[in-house]
């Protein structure tokens, strides 16, 4: 990987700017766009850690009170935790599932700053892992990267099994990190 000219500041403490293979733009043009599409990234992990803090605030301790009293009714045959707990520990479950779905659905869209295409639909022509332009279908009909190796297809009920670094309108690398 080769150094950061000393007139650009890497992003994040980078000490190189890695080569993206593909992309049309040049290592200043990259560092602009990572932060241009920092706030972006910071909104987007943000609000997945809330939803995950709502689904598991709410849902946990309903959960390990069912848990706890199915077990100790087996064991014991007497269970620990009175019933009326359970309908504010529902009605807080119920409660929590709802702001983390919010949550989500309240996620941004991901817009890329150098082509203004959207990044966490559908692929265009670059990989989102690599940024490479080198995808192919594979003998099962699955979008692959060459570059990488990795398998780009979303599976049913699963969401997406990459993460995105860079664009795929583009190829810009965007995250180092990856959404």
């Amino acid at each position: 990987m080769p150094k950061a000219p000393p007139t650009t500041r890497p992003l994040r403490g980078f000490a190189t700017i890695p080569e993206t293979p593909g992309s049309k733009y040049t290592p200043q043009e990259t560092i602009r766009f990572q932060e241009m599409f920092l706030p972006q990234t910071e909104l987007y992990r943000r609000r997945q850690r809330q939803a995950a803090i709502a689904f598991l605030g709410g849902g946990g301790p309903f959960l390990a009170a069912l848990l706890l009293n199915s077990i100790t009714h087996l064991l014991l045959d007497r269970a620990p935790v009175p019933q009326s707990w359970f309908t504010p520990l529902g009605i807080l479950c119920v409660i929590s599932i709802i702001i983390g779905i919010g949550l989500l659905w309240a996620t941004p869209a991901l817009k890329c700053p150098a082509c203004n295409c959207s990044l966490d639909e559908r692929i265009l022509t670059h990989c989102p892992e690599c940024g490479s332009d080198k995808l192919h279908r594979n003998i099962f009909g699955n979008l692959c990267c060459q570059s990488c190796s990795k398998d780009l297809e979303h599976r049913r009920n699963e969401g997406r099994r990459y993460r995105i670094h860079a664009c795929t309108g583009c190829g810009v690398m965007l995250d180092y990190h990856g959404l």
